[in-house]
């Protein structure tokens, strides 16, 4: 039977540690948002067409809305939290900056809630109200084993939708969709983690099919402006 020596670290660990380090800063950071489940989760459709319009395009159509057809208003609004009107989902958001190890060798994801009605806020980028810089990041996991995410559905968001955000002051943001479009988790944007550059909402969840391992593979975003 072997000992542990705690006297100092085994030269095999700090070797390993040095290449998952060299592995995080060659695979950078990305989101990615599986199936919480040990068996295959139901496939999420991804979107039939992609778009992209003008800021001034989507502010117009969204300030042309009057709410969506839900007896829920912004008034419902509590705490931290997102309301997208056209899916009839509201969230409310969990601040997050911590990153742990992906499904994926050599990426890192954000932490995100494991209940898919909560969502998580990168709080080291854009805030949820106000400001003038920077990208507001909102994330939730699409599915669980029982039960669909606060976000499925979202592949019917259309230009110009309203989305709204309120932090913890109580402060509301009204947000217009602009843009739509799907990648697959290693291509997850890292400027999505800023807070300095155009100021934007991006909301993400999972979409697509399901591999062998039970993970979804693709990402879905829609990118909003802010409506001032």
């Amino acid at each position: 039977m072997s000992t542990l020596n705690t006297t100092r670290p085994h030269r095999w660990w700090v070797i390993a540690l040095s290449c998952v380090v060299i592995l995080a800063m060659v695979g950078g950071v990305f989101l990615i948002c599986e199936g919480l489940k040990k068996t295959p989760v139901e496939s999420m459709p991804l979107p039939t067409q992609t778009y992209s319009v003008s800021p001034e395009e989507a502010i117009e159509s969204a300030q042309a809305q009057v709410g969506g057809d839900t007896d829920f208003s912004v008034d419902d609004m509590t705490g931290p939290s997102i309301w997208i009107p056209a899916l009839d989902a509201y969230a409310p958001i969990v601040a997050q900056t911590a990153f742990e190890d992906s499904k994926y060798s050599g990426f890192q994801t954000l932490v995100i809630p494991s209940n898919p009605q909560t969502a998580a806020w990168y709080a080291d980028g854009g805030p949820l109200a106000g400001g003038t810089d920077g990208t507001t990041l909102v994330a939730a996991h699409v599915a669980t084993a029982a039960n669909r995410g606060v976000f499925w559905g979202i592949e019917n968001v259309s230009a110009g939708s309203v989305i709204w955000t309120k932090d913890e002051e109580g402060t509301l943001q009204e947000w217009a969709v602009t843009h739509m479009w799907v990648a697959e988790h290693q291509a997850f944007p890292q400027e999505y983690f800023a807070s300095t550059g155009e100021r934007r909402l991006v909301v993400t969840t999972c979409g697509g099919s399901v591999n062998d391992q039970g993970y979804y593979e693709q990402n879905i975003f829609l990118i909003a402006t802010p409506v001032l």
